[in-house]
Parts: structure tokens; C-alpha cells; sequence
């Protein structure tokens, strides 16, 4: 019998090594025999493998909640868009009775000047003028209202997403003429352009859209401050400041309303994250803003403390 060389014994242990691990027996290391670690006793298993499952059903039971709110949220934006579609046909069927309302109002004004020169008396001639005075607020409100309906119009048509050059300062006009039959309640808003134009290539519905938001939002703080104290009342002021920066242009629109702590303001771009009345608010409005900014290449910062105020600053990139 040949005698096995060094090398064939060397394969030969190493065989029966990893023939005694795959095995669970005794291991050798160093030439120390070793035990192989022994499996989980089943009592621990099941026990590891319970607590594992309980914290699935928690996870789950998370996403379960999670998912039910941010149906609902859709269910009611979707709601929103639907109650935009209709909008616009309201619009249009608006027009026509404002319309006949203005009419008549011309019409009123017309015979009046017709009778005038027959009243003699002086009590006539003043009936006839708080007539006349009666007819020319009539159609002033008219003019406002058939104004407003043709911005809604406007704001809710379909956009084909051109963008081009356009003036910063005409968005911000045309978002605040939207918004101002928000403003009976005293709230002041004071655009400050500075004394020449800011031109940067963008969209501007787009941007009346961001706009909209922004001092919605500021109109809705300075009416919650009212609620908290009566003393305020009147006292509201939205400020739209326009000014250039290095290669750009800022816009900072500051205002005095209530204010909101860091929680919130660090959640204030979140999608559906909103801490007005139930279907006062959807929580897209700034989510939307965020987005269309960034399509701009435009930065956004808020600063604002309970009580204080708040203001957005967003700086864009000039146009060449």
C-alpha cells in the first residue's frame, strides 16, 4: 500500500472538516475541537417569530390608516376639480343675467334723462337723482362682478403650458384683482414693484396660480388673527414686494396675520397637510406652489412665528 503524500492527507482532513460542519458535529480550529452553535430552542423561535408578526400587524395596520386618509383626501380633491369644471360654466351662465342687469340699468338711466326736464318741483328732482345715484351703484357692483368672472375665466382655462418672457410684476396684479373680492374685510394689500420691471421666462398662469395661493392663505391667517382678537379687526395688511438680487429677481410677500410655529411650518409644502376647518382646505394649495416653482428654477423660504406674521420669499432667475 502507498504511503499518502502530505498534500493528499492535507485534502483529506480538510474533506472530513467541512464534512463534519455541514454535519453539525465537532469542528476543529487551530486544532481545537469546537461545538457548532446550536439552533434557537423552539420556544424562543416562536416567541421571536410572534413578536415579529404582532410588529407586521402594526406596520400594516399603519399603512391601512394611512392609505384610507389620503383616499379621502383625493376623493374630496377630485371632488374640487369636478366643482372647477362646473365653475367655468357657471361663469358663462352668469354673464348673461349680469349682462341684462347692465342693460336695464342703461335703459333706467336713459328714461330718467327723458322725465327729468318735465319735474318741476324740488322734491322730484331729488327723487330722481338718489334714482339715478341707485342705477350707477348698480352698475358699478355689475362691472365688478362681470370683471371678476372674466379673471375666474381666464384662471380656469386650460393651459398649454407655453412659456415665454414675461412681466413678474403683471402676474402679481392679476392674482391680487382675482383675489379682491376677498378683501372687504379690510385686509390692505400693498404692491411695491420698485421703480422699474422684473422680466423672467416662465409661465404666467402658472405663476397667477402661485400667486393665488400665497395671498389666499395670507387673507385666511389675517381673518383667523381677527377671530382671536377683535382689537385686530381692520387692521390686516398683505405687503407684495418685488425687488433684484444677483442674476435674479426676489419676491417676498409678507403679512400680519396668526402666524405658525415650526411643526407646522416644516410641513407646510407636505401634500394634504393643512390645519384649516374641514372643507375649508385641501392641503394642495402649496404642495402645487412648491411644484411649479421648482419648474421654474425658482427657491422658495418661508419665515414666520405665532402672533407675527409670515413671509414667503421666492427668488427667480432673471430673463436675458
Amino acid at each position: 500500500m502507498k504511503r499518502q503524500t502530505g498534500r493528499t492527507a492535507k485534502k483529506s482532513s480538510d474533506r472530513g472538516l467541512a464534512s463534519a460542519q455541514l454535519c453539525g458535529e465537532a469542528s476543529f480550529e487551530s486544532g481545537t475541537p469546537q461545538r457548532a452553535t446550536p439552533p434557537l430552542d423552539a420556544p424562543d423561535a416562536s416567541l421571536a417569530a410572534a413578536k415579529r408578526i404582532e410588529e407586521l400587524e402594526l406596520k400594516l395596520a399603519a399603512l391601512e390608516q394611512k392609505l384610507k386618509h389620503d383616499a379621502e383626501h383625493l376623493c374630496h380633491a377630485d371632488r374640487l376639480m369636478t366643482l372647477g369644471t362646473l365653475s367655468a360654466g357657471v361663469v358663462h351662465e352668469l354673464k348673461n343675467p349680469l349682462g341684462a342687469v347692465s342693460g336695464f340699468c342703461q335703459l333706467g338711466r336713459q328714461m330718467l334723462a327723458a322725465l327729468r326736464p318735465a319735474s318741476g318741483n324740488a322734491e322730484e328732482r331729488d327723487e330722481m337723482s338718489g334714482l339715478s345715484m341707485c342705477l350707477d351703484e348698480i352698475t358699478k357692483n355689475v362691472d365688478i362682478m362681470q370683471s371678476i368672472l372674466e379673471n375666474l375665466r381666464s384662471f380656469s382655462r386650460k393651459d398649454a403650458g407655453t412659456t415665454g418672457r414675461i412681466d413678474l410684476i403683471a402676474t402679481i396684479a392679476d392674482a391680487i384683482k382675482i383675489l379682491s373680492f376677498r378683501m372687504h374685510n379690510g385686509a390692505n394689500v400693498v404692491l411695491l414693484p420698485g421703480p422699474e420691471s422684473f422680466y423672467i421666462n416662465g409661465n404666467a398662469n402658472q405663476l397667477v396660480q402661485v400667486w393665488t395661493n400665497i395671498l389666499g392663505n395670507a387673507f385666511d391667517a389675517i381673518a383667523e388673527r381677527e377671530e382671536r382678537d377683535l382689537a385686530f379687526t381692520g387692521n390686516g395688511r398683505v405687503e407684495a414686494v418685488v425687488y433684484p438680487c444677483e442674476r435674479g429677481v426676489v419676491v417676498e410677500i409678507r403679512d400680519n396675520g396668526i402666524g405658525m410655529p415650526p411643526d407646522v411650518r416644516d410641513k407646510l409644502f407636505t401634500p394634504f397637510f393643512t390645519t384649516k376647518k374641514e372643507f375649508a382646505g385641501t392641503g394642495l394649495g402649496l404642495s402645487i406652489v412648491a411644484q411649479i416653482l421648482r419648474e421654474h428654477g425658482a427657491g422658495i423660504e418661508v419665515e414666520s412665528e405665532p402672533g407675527k406674521g409670515t413671509l414667503f420669499r421666492i427668488r427667480f432667475t432673471a430673463a436675458e
